[in-house]
């Protein structure tokens, strides 16, 4: 199977539901499940994001910089054994349930943000800054940003965090974070944010306005 060690074969569940794949940006595939009937049986996690402009301004001012991306992210959190059959899905073939979680669900960010704030928990705020799946080392004096990706990648190692080397960019001065330009300067909009508006045509009378 594509998804080998993410999906197996189940019996057919209550809370089936229906497959639909969209190819991504990069050709592969990506694999989407209609978790609506079941998101609505589930209680909200109100786990916090971070906060952007705190994120920012921890960042902001770095001699050096590495933004990491994770690999397939959701899917590295194992589902509870319990609740595997709540994310059944038909297909052609079969009936299948997700072993690891899958994008969709309610609460999958907010779990996915919990889980990598305990990975990291005493490395956030000072050398590394977490959203999701975008992880971002900083270090101050660049001297030290090897010592500070060894212990990323320590944790990695440790809580089974895969990373995606073809979306990871390491050891730069200025980088693109949250939409936004970061480096030893200060913090800009990324200019590809604002091309759109940059292309709107000038108003030159009360109807286009």
């Amino acid at each position: 199977m594509l998804v080998a060690g993410i999906i197996a074969p189940t019996r057919h569940s209550s809370w089936c539901s229906n497959l639909v794949v969209v190819r991504k940006k990069n050709g592969s595939i990506r694999i989407c499940i209609d978790f609506r009937n079941l998101n609505t049986s589930c209680l909200k996690d109100n786990y916090p994001l971070p906060d952007m402009e705190t994120l920012l301004q921890r960042v902001t001012g770095s001699g050096m910089m590495s933004m990491l991306d994770g690999f397939s992210g959701y899917n590295q959190v194992l589902v509870n054994k319990e609740d595997q059959h709540k994310t059944t899905f038909t297909t052609p073939w079969g009936t299948y349930k997700f072993l690891r979680m899958p994008f969709g669900l309610l609460n999958a960010g907010a779990t996915f943000q919990r889980a990598m704030d305990f990975s990291f928990k005493e490395l956030i705020g000072k050398i590394i800054e977490i959203y999701q799946d975008d992880l971002t080392v900083f270090s101050k004096e660049r001297s030290d940003h090897i010592s500070h990706l060894r212990q990323v990648f320590i944790r990695c190692r440790k809580y089974g965090i895969s990373l995606n080397p073809a979306k990871s960019i390491f050891g730069v001065d200025e980088g693109k974070l949250l939409g936004h330009i970061i480096s030893k300067d200060g913090v800009k909009v990324d200019p590809k944010r604002v091309e759109a508006i940059k292309k709107v045509p000038l108003p030159h009378n009360l109807k286009a306005l």
